[in-house]
């Protein structure tokens, strides 16, 4: 079905790292056809993470990582989208290998147009 890519990549995704949240907004810059997604904040003064799909990797995998230091995480997958990837999943080291689990959940958009981690709707009560 043709149109998909659009209604299928949500406009923002949370990542759920050992370390806290991060909330990834969809950009218009696509990578292997599908929209490479970026995080507003920046941890290490160089630029905020990124989540983007790579085709170098086992025949495509979806990535998350930084400007100054590649590809932190990686799952194999064919997914069009972060959208399909919603809920826990292990993702792979990329350095020292090893696995760990992270939990991707579809962001809530405010009335501000900001983002609202899903963690933090829960407490919101």
């Amino acid at each position: 079905h043709g149109g998909a890519c659009g209604s299928a990549a949500p406009p923002a995704v949370t990542v759920q790292f050992r370390w806290g949240v991060q909330t990834f907004l969809r950009t218009e810059t696509l990578q292997c056809e599908r929209h490479v997604y970026q995080a507003r904040g920046t941890l290490d003064g160089k630029g905020g993470l990124f989540l983007r799909y790579s085709s170098e990797r086992e025949g495509g995998s979806w990535e998350l990582g930084s400007p100054s230091g590649g590809c932190l995480y990686y799952m194999v997958s064919s997914a069009r989208s972060p959208g399909e990837l919603i809920g826990s999943h292990p993702w792979s080291r990329a350095a020292g290998g090893g696995v760990c689990n992270l939990i991707l959940m579809q962001s809530a958009e405010t009335e501000s147009g900001g983002w609202i981690d899903p963690m933090l709707l829960a407490f919101d009560r």
